[in-house]
């Protein structure tokens, strides 16, 4: 056969496979595999044992498996770390009947600063990790951070209190009036406060919020409000003029929002049943979009095939929303922790330590590998 025969047929099978390659790749069904997730570490805080009132385990995200274990001797109620993750702010008891807040090198655990607040508190660090909220049943305060030196207090009675975008600016709620407060403290003297009615004019019934969460990076405000008529409604709002930009119903009654997914505009709700025997076909984890201002069922029991009772109670992202953690159990026994790809809910990993159930968990933002 001459040579210019060769390079016709050559020619016709690359025509052909491409072809071909393009007809499957328009009616492929497949899903597309995940990028690699980066590794990060997983807090795990549960109770200790003799002089060790509380153990943290530390899991790597990547492996499932426990890289390290930190022993404390206090019982720790909440911690976050700073953005780089190079310093973690706990918050646990003094031993004394109180209350200890304290500052820690992530790498050699030195305690750089303390603060005993004056009563049981939540932690709060600013997007800016320069302050500080602690916010107790009878008092608001601004720290310093890291040296946790005081810079603003205010008297507020059982608020829901956090940052909001901007400088020196708080907000707050009560569960029992349909507003949402806040405080402008650049002027730590004299704060300038101001308050925003949360009915909408088109809407019945009260609004009464029961949790707020802050997307700093679309400068919004996502209130979970609980109606008179128990569901939960999510209204979102510009988080420097308070303006309403719009709302959606759950399809249950949520008590917290639960997370904002990191690079998405997906904020996940969770609603669970409590009890020493649960039931479990009332556990559900449901996702808001706030961009498209639509809520769609995300998980329930029937979505995990797991021995454990589907009961989850907090969320946790990776600092590259690849991965979710679900945090189950009713606080009675030992808590699973339940890893799953963020975007084909495919499971990766399913721990279980054998200590009492955590009251929370934490991802550091910094990558290990």
């Amino acid at each position: 056969m001459k040579k210019w025969a060769y390079y016709l047929m050559a020619a016709g099978c690359c025509i052909l496979l491409s072809l071909f390659m393009t007809s499957c790749e328009e009616n492929c069904d497949c899903v597309q595999p995940e990028e690699e997730a980066n590794e990060y570490h997983l807090f795990y805080p549960g109770a200790g044992t003799g002089v060790t009132r509380d153990t943290v385990l530390i899991y790597s995200t990547l492996t499932g498996q426990v890289v390290d274990t930190i022993w404390y001797e206090h019982y720790l109620y909440d911690m976050e770390f700073t953005s780089d993750g190079t310093l973690m702010v706990l918050f646990g008891d003094n031993f004394r009947g109180g209350n200890l807040i304290w500052v820690e090198d992530y790498i050699t655990h030195d305690t750089l600063a303390d603060f005993e607040p004056p009563e049981f508190s939540r932690i709060e660090l600013n997007f800016q990790n320069t302050e500080l909220l602690v916010t107790a049943p009878d008092t608001l305060l601004v720290l310093a951070f890291p040296s946790l030196e005081e810079i603003f207090a205010a008297n507020l009675s059982y608020v829901k209190a956090g940052f909001l975008p901007g400088t020196r600016r708080l907000y707050y709620t009560k569960s029992d009036i349909d507003s949402i407060f806040e405080i402008d403290y650049s002027n730590t003297d004299s704060a300038a406060h101001k308050a925003v009615y949360l009915n909408h004019p088109f809407i019945s019934g009260g609004r009464k919020p029961v949790d707020v969460r802050i997307d700093y990076a679309n400068g919004k405000i996502i209130l979970n409000c609980v109606t008179r008529y128990d569901y939960s409604q999510i209204q979102i709002r510009d988080a420097f003029d308070f303006s309403f930009i719009s709302e959606a119903y759950g399809y249950s009654l949520y008590f917290n929002c639960s997370g904002i997914r990191p690079g998405t505009d997906e904020i996940y709700f969770i609603s669970t049943a409590f009890g020493t025997a649960p039931d479990v076909t009332l556990s559900r984890v449901d996702i808001f979009n706030s961009s498209m201002n639509i809520m769609t069922p995300f998980m329930d029991y029937n979505d995990i095939i797991i021995n454990d009772r589907f009961v989850p109670n907090e969320i946790a992202f990776t600092p590259d929303g690849r991965q979710i953690y679900l945090l189950l159990g009713t606080g009675f026994t030992p808590a699973s922790v339940l890893g799953f790809q963020g975007n084909s809910k495919k499971i990766v990993q399913l721990l279980k330590p054998h200590q009492a159930g955590a009251p929370f968990i934490r991802i550091n933002p910094r990558i290990v590998n």
